[in-house]
């Protein structure tokens, strides 16, 4: 798992709640990084997450962490 983030409120509630559930996951907070992977996606809001193929925003990942 991949977390995208520039260190808003919710890409600290999202690292905290992977923390939590001892969910592993990567970092990428490289503000030209998260802009380029976001553009080439056409995502406009951070956090989102790389998932196993899939690119999930927020709401998404959060209900799926939920149900891990």
């Amino acid at each position: 798992m991949t977390v995208y983030s520039t260190g808003c409120p919710k890409c600290k509630i999202l690292v905290k709640k992977l923390q939590q559930k001892e969910i592993p996951f990567e970092l990428v907070d490289d503000e030209e990084t998260v802009m380029k992977i976001a553009s080439t996606n056409c995502i406009q809001s951070v956090p989102f997450v790389e998932y196993k193929g899939n690119v999930y925003l927020f709401e998404e990942i959060i209900k799926l962490i939920n149900a891990m």
